[in-house]
């Protein structure tokens, strides 16, 4: 291997197969160190045994500060931590599956406490799961928004006295999309009355028609026979394909 090699060559060679780290003073692969751009060598100048002791030391001895640095990091940067979270998400997403069951079974108590003290956090995240089920997750959906609607329904519940839920227009088990364009806040009652019906209608209720037109195309794209289902639906509730088309038009005009 090394017989075209100068002897300089297989010096430099063996320097970075290996270097010692200033911590502990053990001389270790290259391995074994983190990357660093700013040293000469490229890597950092404390192994990663140590590098992490050190860390799990520091996050140990400062829980507070660390949190308040990690919150404004996220403020400052919500796109890189959104993208970054989403990408670790499904990289691990059954080792998050399997910590949440974990901790719900030894916590059943803390749990269902936090349930009850967040109803309408928990369906959210229920009215997303199922989307995601059903392939019917809109990529451009806005989980800010979304959350304030939930939020909303809860206020109402409190103000008024009465259920309020967080409805799909176009509902998801008829080919609508779990998208904040597609949500409307409605009393449970009404609700109950829709169920999954797209043409039953009520002067409190936007009507599947009255959804953004890239919504629609989106169901078109991705449910093609659901919304021709809906379509002969809404033409044989006493209105024409005409009218159909004329609503698609006035809304993309």
């Amino acid at each position: 291997m090394f017989k075209d090699m100068s002897e300089e060559m297989i010096m430099v060679e063996m320097v970075i197969l290996e270097k010692q780290c200033a911590k502990c003073g053990e001389i270790k692969a290259v391995g074994e160190f983190y990357r660093h751009k700013r040293n000469k060598d490229g890597l950092q100048i404390w192994c990663k045994c140590c590098n992490i002791a050190y860390r799990k030391a520091y996050y140990q001895a400062n829980p507070d500060k660390v949190k308040a640095g990690k919150k404004a990091y996220y403020q400052a940067n919500p796109e890189k931590y959104k993208t970054y979270m989403k990408a670790w998400y499904q990289a691990n997403m059954d080792k998050v599956k399997a910590g949440n069951k974990a901790y719900y079974q030894a916590n059943p108590d803390k749990a269902k406490a936090w349930q009850q003290a967040n109803p309408e956090k928990c369906s959210m995240t229920t009215a997303k799961r199922r989307a995601i089920k059903q392939n019917q997750l809109h990529p451009d959906h806005n989980p800010i928004i979304e959350q304030q609607l939930f939020a909303m329904a809860k206020r109402l519940e409190n103000c008024l006295k009465i259920k309020f839920h967080v409805d799909h227009i176009w509902p998801i088990s008829q080919g609508g999309p779990h998208h904040h364009a597609n949500l409307q806040v409605i009393p449970q009652t009404l609700n109950l009355q829709k169920h999954i019906n797209l043409t039953f209608e009520h002067p409190l209720l936007r009507d599947w028609t009255d959804i953004p037109l890239n919504l629609l195309q989106w169901i078109k794209t991705n449910h093609l026979e659901k919304f021709k289902k809906a379509v002969k639906m809404w033409c044989n509730n006493g209105r024409t394909l005409d009218d159909f088309r004329g609503h698609l038009i006035t809304k993309a005009a």
